[in-house]
């Protein structure tokens, strides 16, 4: 995904709130930026989630690689929507 190289960017991401049992990690160019837990948070409606992203992890890049990566016996998301979002 685009990054803003010399200003904070977020990642967020949309859930459906119905999802249960669901455990992962959200890495940055292989560094974990967030585990996330899905146990019917937000039922029957999707939610956000924000997520931000150190600039060590951004600084001097143009974009980085997302990755969802579900724990062992777990699965990920689902994820409904995934966008950048950087300081203005």
């Amino acid at each position: 995904m685009k990054v803003d190289p010399a200003k904070s960017n977020s990642l967020e991401c949309t859930y459906w709130g119905s999802d249960d049992g669901r455990v992962f990690d959200i890495l940055v160019d292989g560094q974990v930026l967030a585990t996330q837990t899905l146990n019917r948070n937000n039922p029957n409606q999707f939610f956000e989630r924000q997520y931000y992203i150190p600039l060590a992890l951004t600084k001097g890049k143009n974009k980085v690689t997302i990755r969802f990566q579900a724990h062992p016996g777990k699965t990920a998301g689902g994820v409904f929507g995934v966008r950048m979002l950087r300081e203005e």
